[in-house]
């Protein structure tokens, strides 16, 4: 079974925002904190196995093609399960 790492994941459509994010999480952790601007660039990125995921529920709402952050969340579920065990 594979473990968490000490990886957090952000996930935000606003550079701003996650910038600011993950300024303060590098500061304030150890972990090593990475940011995505889509669901579906964090998606590609799960056999890292981060140990957190921030993210943001209101992905992308002007693409209606992109994942919602709801959408995201259920696919890390499935993915982080079928990859742990």
């Amino acid at each position: 079974m594979a473990e968490l790492s000490k990886k957090i994941f952000i996930v935000d459509d606003d550079p701003v925002l996650a910038e600011m994010l993950r300024d303060h999480l590098i500061k304030m952790t150890n972990y090593d904190v990475t940011s995505f601007s889509s669901g579906e660039e964090c998606l590609k990125h799960l056999d890292q196995f981060p140990g957190i995921v921030f993210l943001d529920f209101y992905l992308d709402s002007i693409n209606k093609d992109a994942m919602d952050g709801l959408q995201v969340l259920q696919e890390i579920k499935k993915l982080l399960r079928s990859l742990m065990w």
